[in-house]
């Protein structure tokens, strides 16, 4: 494969990713359309952390509240682990939020999903945290597969 093709090709797998990762989303709010925050955190290679946001929007957040929300999200990236990904649901930014931690070979990634006003039940929370479990895994099976490329 020539460089061009590769770099193409890696530029088409972190497009799909970034919709992979905005469709996870979606699945979550539509698991639980109540939920008031929606949110992966997803770190690879040197690059920092990049926050992606369904639910609330930038534009309903006062900026303040977005600095928060992405600094208390990059703080639980990094005081947690893959292993502790099955947390108890605790406060973020204000939310009532279930925190699922995953990583793969390539990156590391956040799932957050909660209310606002009271916290989700045990039961919600449980199989929302299963289906972020699982959308942590796909993203970072298309991170893995872009990196193996780009090699």
């Amino acid at each position: 494969m020539t460089d061009a093709a590769r770099d193409a090709a890696t530029t088409g797998l972190e497009l799909s990713l970034q919709e992979v990762i905005y469709a996870g989303l979606d699945a979550l709010r539509a698991a639980r359309p109540d939920i008031d925050l929606a949110a992966y955190l997803h770190a690879a290679g040197d690059n920092g952390p990049q926050l992606f946001l369904a639910s609330p929007t930038l534009a309903s957040m006062k900026p303040n509240e977005a600095f928060e929300l992405f600094g208390a999200l990059r703080d639980a990236l990094s005081q947690r682990d893959a292993a502790h990904e099955d947390e108890p649901t605790g406060i973020v930014a204000g939310f009532h939020a279930v925190i699922v931690v995953t990583g793969g070979n390539a990156s590391r990634g956040l799932h957050a999903v909660g209310r606002r006003d009271e916290a989700l039940t045990a039961d919600d929370g449980a199989a929302l945290a299963r289906l972020a479990h699982t959308l942590g895994t796909v993203n970072h099976r298309i991170e893995e597969a872009a990196r193996n490329l780009a090699t």
